[in-house]
């Protein structure tokens, strides 16, 4: 049977019951287990699925709210905290032994606090164009991004939100000069995306909402994982991105110089969605650091 066969999707509880949507496709150990970045569903990680669909199981799958999980109750919580608790949940419901963590923008954090709850449990840790603490502080290496965010949060939150939502928030994101936006300020580079990547982003971001988005920064905004950085003793590879607006470059390298024997990829030219970007670069520097570094655990996503 090839791995296609293996392909599965279907809804694991969380701790709280919230439903939880995943995939698994194909076959095969180490197994990786993606977390996504803010406001993004599973969409992202497609070039991750057919690179190593003949050889590993990846398992995709979405925080609460996110796609097609449930969204918890106005008093759940939604921190970093409680997404690696609920990535447990998967990876334990589909009996994933030592799975190699990836995780994109917030996805980086999930997986140092995943890392940081189950030490003996994690494989290895793929941090791809995220950093690991306070990101709104750094947001644009702008000193005060933070405080523009915090308004933003308060005006989300206020008799304001649902009118700013319905007359800006989501015609906005709709209008095709949207493309021309994200290409200007750095969020992504024009040159080298598909536009359908952008737009399955945009898309989705309606879908969930400006209250949902906006609180999930919220409780994201203060996490910090600097303290779990030195104690990390498994293989490491960081993916860090010459223009990404979103995480500082000093992020990824202080990340490569705390943990003990990272590595780190350097994307010439990628911005904060490097990863559909340069795909052609990122999926293969992985399987090589794959094969260096699980070689004795590796094996193959076919069956006879």
């Amino acid at each position: 049977m090839s791995s296609e066969g293996r392909d599965e999707r279907g809804f694991v509880a969380s701790a709280d019951g919230v439903e939880l949507f995943y995939r698994s496709h194909g076959h095969g150990s180490p197994p990786m287990l993606c977390c996504n970045g803010l406001g993004v569903s599973t969409f992202f990680w497609h070039y991750l699925v057919d690179h190593f669909r003949g050889r590993s199981r990846v398992v995709l799958w979405d925080y609460p709210g996110h796609g097609r999980s449930q969204l918890p109750g106005d008093d759940g919580s939604l921190s970093v905290e409680r997404l690696a608790r609920d990535m447990w949940a998967v990876s334990d419901r589909l009996g994933l032994e030592k799975p190699i963590l990836l995780g994109h923008s917030l996805g980086v954090q999930v997986i140092l606090e995943a890392y940081r709850q189950r030490p003996t449990e994690v494989g290895g840790l793929v941090p791809i164009l995220g950093t690991y603490r306070r990101p709104l502080d750094s947001f644009y290496d702008f000193r005060y991004s933070r405080t523009a965010f915090d308004a933003v949060i308060r005006l989300a939150g206020s008799r304001l939100g649902p009118s700013l939502e319905r007359w800006l928030w989501q015609p906005l994101l709709a209008l095709p000069v949207a493309w021309n936006v994200a290409g200007a300020s750095n969020m992504v580079n024009s040159a080298r995306v598909d536009r359908t990547e952008l737009r399955r982003y945009l898309h989705h971001l309606v879908d969930i909402g400006l209250p949902l988005f906006f609180r999930l920064a919220r409780d994201i905004a203060d996490h910090d994982a600097t303290a779990v950085l030195p104690e990390i003793d498994v293989p490491t590879l960081i993916v860090a991105g010459e223009y990404d607006t979103f995480t500082p470059i000093a992020a990824s390298y202080h990340m490569r110089d705390t943990i003990a024997g990272a590595e780190l990829l350097f994307l010439e030219g990628a911005t904060h969605a490097g990863i559909v970007e340069q795909p052609e670069i990122i999926y293969p520097r992985i399987e090589r650091w794959v094969d260096e570094k699980f070689a004795g655990l590796l094996t193959s996503g076919e069956e006879p």
